[in-house]
């Protein structure tokens, strides 16, 4: 009889139990995958990158042509000009020097801002992915843990599988959106990954925050009505 009614308590929350065993199993089964095939990911989201950055350089350089001609008119009759008047002052200008140092200045400026923005997302992507199953198996240890209290708390079979069904929903969802958050960031940049996730992320943490507050709610009346 004992093992019928703990049974009938344990299926209330059953939904908590197989979300959070859902996010521990899956937790674990990630965290083999993104050290298995590390380099793969690596490439993928450096590719990413690479075409981001040249889809950006296309558009920023594609409206301008008409008004980089007419700096380049303007910018070859203000050099005529100049090199005339080095010469009727007596002063030389060694041959290419003017247009190495630029091309120098230009591709060292350029080197630098593409590799600290490459280096920076790359991480954040790889932090990301990381994440995913630390909170994925610490989510699913959680919902368990709760899931197996509210079984045994006498308050009403509703509050206790939904507040189960909540906490466990939110805490499979939640690292699925930082996974594809750290897929995205190469991409979109940390910013754009993250706002291209928002309404999952914050309707994962709202479910969460639901189930922990029904929980403690359930808990508390549990504890101040006394024995009937």
């Amino acid at each position: 009889m004992k093992k019928k009614e703990a049974g009938r308590e344990l299926k209330v929350v059953g939904i908590g139990l197989l979300l959070g065993l859902s996010c521990v199993v899956f937790g674990v089964f990630w965290a083999v995958y993104i050290t298995v095939y590390h380099e793969d990911i690596h490439t993928e989201l450096g590719l990413a990158e690479k075409a981001s950055i040249a889809e950006k350089f296309v558009l920023s350089s594609g409206g301008g042509h008409g008004a980089h001609g007419a700096r380049q008119g303007n910018g070859h009759s203000h050099i005529e000009g100049g090199l005339h008047g080095h010469e009727g002052s007596g002063m030389s200008v060694p041959d290419g020097m003017d247009a190495h140092a630029g091309h120098e200045m230009h591709g060292g400026h350029e080197d630098a801002h593409s590799d600290s923005g490459e280096s920076r997302d790359m991480r954040a992507a790889h932090e990301l992915l990381a994440s995913a199953h630390v909170h994925a198996m610490g989510l699913g240890v959680l919902t368990i843990s709760i899931s197996l209290m509210l079984a045994w708390v006498p308050v009403s079979s509703w509050a206790r599988a939904l507040a189960a069904a909540l906490l466990g929903t939110g805490s499979f969802f939640y690292p699925l959106s930082l996974i594809i958050a750290g897929l995205r960031t190469t991409a979109l940049g940390e910013a754009g990954a993250a706002q291209s996730v928002l309404p999952m992320t914050a309707l994962s943490v709202l479910l969460v925050g639901a189930g922990l507050i029904m929980a403690a709610a359930s808990l508390i009346v549990w504890l101040f009505r006394g024995d009937e």
